[in-house]
């Protein structure tokens, strides 16, 4: 007979052990250091919390908002949940929407910040314990310790006080939901996924799970609600006005990056290209061309693969790293792919293979304090997005090795 769950070596434990031993390790490095570890992992802090108090700032404008451009840059579901917030501390600067400052530093406004911040870790806990239907102290404080104090969660988007880290929380929910039993919280896992594109438009990826599953009438709901979450909240922003100024701020921002930022496929690209001292155009071509394969390859596997959890993967690395606008912050959206990865894999006899040991070290690297990538010779946003390339090749690989299997994985009760 095989045991099952009682095994100190599979996914989880590992990736416990590993991704609290680095954080441990980091922090003891940092206080060595004066802090260096710290200061190098962090984004820049003359722009800390500026996601969360620009959107606070034009949420104060709801006529006007869209007409400034970038940093307005989302939907205006996202700026009517934002007016809730701003609604706290309403407060209106003599200097504009844009100095994002003034919000931050009116009354005590970064108490609401660092609320909506604990809500944040509050659904991360709860989203953790529906995963594994467990409530003893590895599902209920280790595990979200070793999330929190890691570069997607406290390093980036909590630094930048960008929406990802709620968004990556409601799509882990929604990914999660969608295979429920209960047929509320299939429908609830659609309302999330419209919620996610309220905030960010392009998660309705994870519509392509329905498509795949053939389940079209699914599809066809999450569209409707995606499209209410869309239209309605312009009639309190803008109208018709909002929607085309919105639509002119993407168009002037969507296509273009920074060939430094190798956290996205076309800045990696371009980045090498640049190295091997190709010109800027062929570079630029280079980097356009990678990361349209990028998106195809991903596609392709994605139909291919027979492990749910891959599929999350496999979508969530669009998600990630197709935009060349994409910043370090939307590494959190592997939150939803590693509590399904380690969920699904906790009971499986076959956890050894050389792919279980390459996702679970892969995602204990990443989420954690990863002191090491701090003396990485390219950068810590070069060899963290790295470790999250290899991890999605290793599984594309495996999705063409294994797609005549018919079967999935079977989910961990």
């Amino acid at each position: 007979m095989k045991r099952t769950g009682k095994r100190i070596d599979n996914p989880l434990n590992i990736f416990l052990a590993l991704s609290i031993l680095i954080t441990v390790s980091g922090f003891i490095v940092n206080i060595l250091s004066h802090g260096y570890v710290v200061e190098k992992l962090m984004m820049s802090d003359s722009f800390l919390f500026s996601d969360y108090f620009y959107h606070i700032a034009g949420s104060s404008d709801t006529e006007g908002m869209y007409s400034y451009g970038d940093p307005f840059s989302f939907p205006a579901f996202a700026y009517f949940l934002y007016s809730f917030l701003w609604s706290f501390i309403p407060y209106h600067s003599e200097n504009g929407i844009l100095d994002y400052k003034d919000y931050m530093q009116s009354g005590n406004a970064l108490v609401i910040y660092v609320v909506y911040s604990m809500i944040c870790m509050m659904l991360l806990v709860f989203t953790i314990t529906e995963y594994f239907k467990k409530y003893s102290l590895k599902y209920t404080l280790l595990m979200p310790a070793a999330l929190l104090f890691s570069y997607p969660v406290m390093c980036t988007s909590l630094q930048r006080g960008n929406a990802s880290l709620p968004v990556g929380i409601i799509i882990a929910l929604a990914v999660l939901w969608m295979n429920d039993n209960s047929k509320v919280k299939q429908e609830t896992a659609l309302v999330l996924i419209a919620i996610a594109f309220g905030f960010k438009m392009y998660p309705s990826i994870f519509g392509m799970l329905y498509i795949k599953n053939k389940d079209l009438k699914k599809a066809f709901r999450l569209g409707l609600y995606c499209c209410l979450a869309f239209f309605v909240p312009f009639l309190f922003f803008g109208g018709i006005k909002g929607i085309g100024d919105l639509i002119h701020t993407w168009t002037s921002f969507v296509s273009t990056g920074d060939p430094q930022k190798t956290n996205t496929i076309w800045g990696l690209f371009k980045y090498a290209s640049l190295k091997l001292h190709f010109s800027e155009d062929i570079a630029d071509l280079i980097g356009k061309a990678g990361q349209y394969f990028f998106l195809a390859i991903s596609i392709l596997c994605f139909f291919m693969s027979r492990k749910r959890w891959q599929e999350v993967l496999l979508l969530t690395g669009v998600l990630v790293s197709f935009l060349p606008s994409n910043w370090q912050y939307t590494s959190v959206y592997y939150l939803g792919a590693i509590l399904m990865f380690l969920s699904e894999t906790e009971h499986f006899s076959d956890n050894r293979s050389t792919l279980s040991y390459i996702n679970t070290i892969g995602f204990a690297l990443l989420f954690s304090l990863d002191w090491l990538m701090v003396y990485f010779r390219y950068g810590v946003t070069t060899g963290l997005f790295g470790v999250t390339y290899i991890i999605l090749l290793a599984n594309m690989i495996d999705s063409f090795m294994s797609h005549n299997t018919n079967k999935y994985q079977p989910q961990s009760d």
